[in-house]
């Protein structure tokens, strides 16, 4: 049986698109990258990796076993096929990805596991997610605020949810710095400020992301991380310490779920395993564990 590994090109586009698509909410970052508005955008990213594995079936057909890409930042992101095994790429993949740099490999578990293989360097931190998909959209009265109890400080401050704009970063980055900290940095480091306010513009700018407040003051932020073709993907949640336990955050979740759905859009979202809080409140809103993903840092 014949495999090989090379780039994507217009030959094998059409292939490797129906084989993303079949499983879109399993790589919907990685699906963003190939295709916008279900164009292809690959070849104008000229300095990032698109690599395509394939093998000669036994009818001499060319069948996918999986797409990779690597952004010029080092993520590589990736969906392979159930049938691949550790070894059968191995060798032309570290043909493929020497001197290049990799920061994280990020995707399916089973996936992940077996490009962590090819690394030759051991991984420093490694993060296991429940990969979470909505199965029920939540009705209308899921996506209001509540009206936070006496004697909340804001307990008289009506709760409203708007669409985030660019000109909402500032007001913004504090919830984003405080998600940094929490769910992406390892313990003990803090986020770059600059850094993570660039990121958040440009996310405010392709992303639709909501905020929630009370009055004047912004307490939660919910919103897509990945357009996909047929998938959204939903990340960067994150509620204010000093409000939480609340139902904040399962109430922005659906508020964003019912928007996105509207547009003909189906859900996803990740979410560490041991965060039971967070699956609990995304369990409200109508979304069910599909798989296991995972991140291993480099």
């Amino acid at each position: 049986m014949n495999r090989r590994v090379c780039p994507l090109s217009p030959e094998n586009f059409d292939e490797c698109t129906a084989f993303l698509l079949a499983h879109e909410h399993r790589c919907v970052s990685l699906v963003s990258n190939i295709l916008e508005d279900g164009k292809p955008i690959f070849e104008k990213k000229k300095s990032s990796l698109f690599i395509v594995l394939s093998r000669t079936a036994a009818d001499g057909t060319r069948v996918i076993d999986g797409v990779i890409y690597l952004s010029p930042g080092g993520t590589l992101l990736h969906l392979l096929s159930d049938a691949v095994e550790a070894t059968q790429y191995t060798r032309s993949l570290r043909y493929w990805l020497k001197g290049r740099r990799i920061h994280c490999i990020m995707g399916t578990m089973e996936g992940n596991l077996i490009l962590e293989k090819v690394m030759l360097q051991q991984s420093y931190r490694t993060l296991d997610y429940d990969l979470m998909v909505l199965t029920k959209p939540p009705q209308a009265a899921a996506g209001v605020l509540p009206q936070l109890p006496e004697p909340h400080p804001l307990a008289h401050k009506k709760p409203s949810i708007r669409k985030a704009s660019l000109r909402d970063a500032n007001l913004l980055l504090p919830l984003q710095l405080g998600y940094e900290k929490e769910e992406v940095l390892a313990p003990g480091n803090t986020p770059n400020t600059a850094r993570t306010l660039t990121a958040l513009r440009l996310a405010l700018s392709q992303q639709q992301i909501y905020a929630g407040f009370y009055g004047d003051q912004v307490v939660a932020k919910a919103g897509t991380n990945a357009r996909g073709v047929n998938w959204d993907q939903l990340g960067g949640i994150y509620t204010d310490t000093n409000y939480r336990a609340l139902g904040i955050a399962s109430a922005l979740v659906a508020h964003v779920v019912r928007k996105q759905t509207k547009e003909g859009k189906k859900i996803c979202l990740f979410v560490k395993n041991n965060n039971l809080y967070a699956k609990k409140a995304y369990a409200r809103v109508g979304f069910e564990p599909d798989s296991a993903f995972r991140i291993a840092y480099y």
